[in-house]
């Protein structure tokens, strides 16, 4: 074989080996990164796919939220799609707009010897009538849009009262 081929073969072969590393990585990264979304009822349905890292959606019940530890900033409250309820615990400091009765998606993994889900991020809802995409399909997808209204409307009466 002549140098000049040898030496082809030799950087092909080089350049398809980093290429194929690189690759991995960044299919590796891309993979520890993907986080899913559930509602309650699709977690309690398929706890196992929720005990890495996953994203959780709901309303927040009315007369669910307790203080755990007021000095270690950490609470408990349940979040429902009006089917199903989950019992979310989370340690830090809560958005301002964190109120029951309303929409929240909670980014953590769920506990399925204790049936919790322990939240990492809490990201709420920002005005009254805006609510996250993924828990307004989550919740229509388990109830019709008119019962989803209704138990919003029920929700948000209780509160207010």
């Amino acid at each position: 074989m002549k140098k000049s081929v040898a030496r082809r073969l030799t950087l092909t072969i080089v350049l398809v080996t980093l290429l194929s590393g690189s690759l991995y990585l960044v299919m590796q990264n891309f993979r520890d990164n993907l986080v899913f979304f559930f509602s309650p009822t699709e977690i309690l349905e398929t706890p196992d796919k929720a005990s890495k890292r996953a994203r959780l959606g709901g309303m927040i019940q009315k007369g669910s939220v307790e203080i755990v530890s007021k000095e270690e900033h950490r609470l408990r409250f349940v979040v429902s799609d009006f089917n199903e309820e989950v019992a979310i615990e989370y340690q830090g400091f809560l958005p301002d707009l964190f109120r029951e009765g309303q929409g929240l998606v909670a980014e953590g993994y769920f506990d399925q010897k204790r049936h919790v889900f322990i939240a990492r991020t809490i990201l709420a809802k920002h005005d009254a009538t805006y609510m996250p995409p993924q828990v307004e399909q989550a919740l229509n997808k388990h109830h019709g849009k008119d019962s989803l209204a209704q138990g919003v409307q029920n929700l948000q009466g209780e509160v207010s009262r």
